[in-house]
């Protein structure tokens, strides 16, 4: 029962520590991956490097899967970083092997665990020293449950393991992944079989099978982040599974040979936990040697396999011959529409915000901003360019039907659609551009900018919430387009207010105001290029009111 506790204290500290490090770099281990890529060795190190620091592989494989699948990085350099990777979660065995069996941890693991959970709870409303406190709590209460297990597990010293060893290495090769895949953690696997070879419970070839299952087990992971994805996104969950899975052979068949120059060789038959970490790190680095020279080929390999199955972005016009003018027009409309959504989407995920809460869920603001908090995991260059495709095939289409014999209303419902058209794409560019803004208003800590980074969000779900209605046919006739109008040009008035204010107080600096200056205008253009698709396609007149 103490091993068992002591793995969840392990689990939770490291769970902890992982996301307090993901807090504390904010974007910046996607902007290295992005930005050190472009050469395979680059690839490789920026891997290692973000893994080590992060204490995840299945983190830095789920942020590559992200970045290939957006079209951010290319799959020859995302498998490269997932290569890197697996050589910068030995590093975890290093830290749990030295810190955790030759020191003496309890000297400092219950004040870690004291002063980091004091940091936590005085720096609330700091949040660089609130991420420090979890961090220092995070490493407490890791090596607090691996104390825990090595006591739980030397009571099992009697228990003989040896009688397992009948059924060959192979045995403990399938616990170590058994156990990493229902955990989600190589690295507390390999915490496991390094306090078990520590306890003296299993000898080193037992420990050292069970890390080759762990770094088996953890490609379960990106393979999961990959379900459903683009192809590029399981090109490099295929990538990292063959991987480990060719480097894990290769090391079982040259376990008794690696285990002899380690051993014997470096002299590591005294001191078997150290030995295992460098186990770890020595068959991933040879795995990387030997494997890298391939990435090229390996590539071309997984294209070939996973292919991206065409299918047309409309979902009107492919359906009808402009042949037919009428059926063509209103075709158009609604493939138009179609595009609008779309825009509306996209511009609530450049606010952090998931589309189905606003237009199918019809949450209350409130609850939508409680249930997106942070920034999301999304492809959105993928859905910049569905759109920028959709549009060119409207316009193709619109063409053509201008070519038939029209009357004068046709030419007209015509016009107002590719008109319609244009300050879509206007309205999804202007929001494109702000994307950045938006992510970086997430980690400022600038009480002002939290607050302007709220009413943000609150007036483009309002705005999309009501226009999404109005679209629907939910709400009708110039009422509700004149609230809407109306909530435009307040919500731009009293952010102008509010900033000028700000900055005279000195409540923000000259450039954060310059940027919120922009995004304010951003998204008032949008909202009036918005409001104007309506009048287009759904005929509202927008009445100015009086001044």
């Amino acid at each position: 029962m103490m091993s068992f506790a002591g793995l969840g204290l392990f689990l939770f500290g490291m769970t902890l520590l992982e996301l307090a490090l993901k807090d504390a770099a904010g974007r910046g281990f996607k902007e290295i991956i992005k930005k050190s890529t472009n050469t395979v060795p680059k690839a490789i190190f920026s891997g290692a490097f973000a893994t080590a620091i992060l204490q995840s592989s299945s983190v830095v494989s789920l942020i590559v899967l992200s970045l290939v699948g957006a079209g951010i990085i290319a799959l020859k350099s995302g498998i490269g970083v997932v290569f890197g990777a697996n050589i910068g979660t030995t590093a975890t065995a290093w830290i749990v092997a030295y810190l955790g069996f030759e020191m003496d941890i309890e000297a400092f693991v219950l004040p870690a665990v004291g002063i980091g959970g004091l940091m936590v709870a005085f720096f609330r409303d700091s949040p660089g020293l609130k991420a420090a406190g979890k961090i220092v709590m995070g490493f407490g209460l890791l090596f607090l449950g691996l104390g825990y297990m090595k006591s739980g597990m030397s009571g099992f010293s009697k228990v003989d393991i040896g009688t397992y060893s009948s059924h060959g290495t192979l045995i403990f090769v399938l616990v170590g992944m058994a156990i990493t895949a229902v955990i989600q953690s190589s690295s507390a696997t390999t915490a496991i079989a390094l306090t078990a070879l520590g306890t003296g419970l299993i000898d080193f070839t037992m420990a050292a099978a069970m890390v080759i299952g762990a770094n088996v087990g953890t490609t379960v992971t990106a393979m999961l982040g990959a379900l459903g994805g683009t192809p590029d996104k399981k090109r490099v969950a295929a990538a990292h599974f063959l991987f480990n899975m060719t480097t894990g052979i290769i090391a079982l068949i040259l376990l008794r040979y690696l285990t002899t120059f380690l051993l014997t060789g470096l002299g590591l038959e005294r001191d078997e936990v150290i030995g295992l970490a460098a186990f770890h790190t020595l068959f991933n680095v040879m795995g990387v040697l030997m494997l890298s020279p391939f990435i090229p080929g390996l590539t071309r390999l997984l294209s070939a396999r996973f292919k991206r199955k065409e299918k047309s972005i409309a979902h009107f016009i492919d359906k009808v011959t402009t042949e037919i003018p009428e059926a063509a027009i209103m075709a158009l409309r609604n493939e138009v529409l179609h595009l609008f959504r779309m825009a509306m989407q996209f511009s609530l995920l450049v606010i952090n915000v998931r589309p189905s809460d606003v237009l199918k869920h019809r949450m209350h603001t409130d609850q939508v901003l409680r249930r997106n908090h942070g920034i999301l995991n999304v492809p959105y260059e993928e859905v910049y360019r569905e759109m920028k495709r959709l549009d060119a095939r409207i316009i193709t289409f619109a063409t053509s039907i201008s070519a038939e014999e029209l009357a004068t209303a046709e030419v007209k419902q015509v016009d107002n659609a590719l008109r319609a058209t244009r300050k879509i794409a206007e309205g999804a560019k202007t929001m494109k551009d702000i994307r950045q803004d938006m992510d970086d208003f997430v980690v400022d800590d600038t009480p002002f900018v939290i607050r302007a980074y709220r009413h943000f969000r609150e007036r483009m779900i309002r705005l999309v919430r009501n226009i999404g209605r109005l679209v629907d046919g939910e709400d009708a006739q110039a009422a509700t387009i004149e609230r809407i109008f109306l909530d435009i040009e307040r919500d731009n008035d009293s952010a102008i207010y509010s900033l000028a204010k700000a900055l005279k107080r000195g409540e923000i600096d000259d450039t954060s105001a310059a940027t919120l200056i922009n995004v304010n205008h951003s998204l008032y253009r949008t909202s009036r290029l918005f409001l104007e698709v309506v009048r287009l396609l759904l005929g509202y007149r927008i009445v100015k009111p009086r001044t």
